[in-house]
């Protein structure tokens, strides 16, 4: 790149695109290792309950019920289902923060 030396914002607007496009690079990292992510959301107990699977992008990717679940009164089963959704929604916000302050932990926004 050629320097105009009349234009004293030359090298700050470069490292603004330079940023920029490191940013976007970042994202687009951060956005595959998110699609990787998978947490279980769990209601009821060990033996009788329902799990949820989550991936990075809140997608439920699997759902399993215990079949003594589904002998209970529906409202009962609906209720252990959003308690399942829930909780793995809680824990896939925990794994996704967690991975984008790894991965932006080292980030230097000051240009420098």
């Amino acid at each position: 790149m050629t320097l105009d030396p009349t234009n004293p914002n030359q090298e700050n607007t470069q490292d603004i695109t330079d940023k920029s496009a490191e940013i976007q690079n970042k994202m687009s990292d951060a956005q595959k290792k998110l699609a990787l992510i998978e947490v279980e959301g769990k209601a009821g107990t060990e033996d009788y309950g329902i799990k949820v699977y989550l991936n990075g992008r809140y997608e439920a990717t699997k759902v399993t019920i215990d079949p003594s679940v589904l002998e209970q009164p529906t409202q009962v089963v609906c209720d252990l289902m959003a308690s399942a959704i829930t909780d793995a929604s809680r824990k896939a916000e925990i794994a996704i923060q967690n991975e984008m302050m790894k991965l932006f932990q080292n980030f230097d926004l000051t240009g420098k």
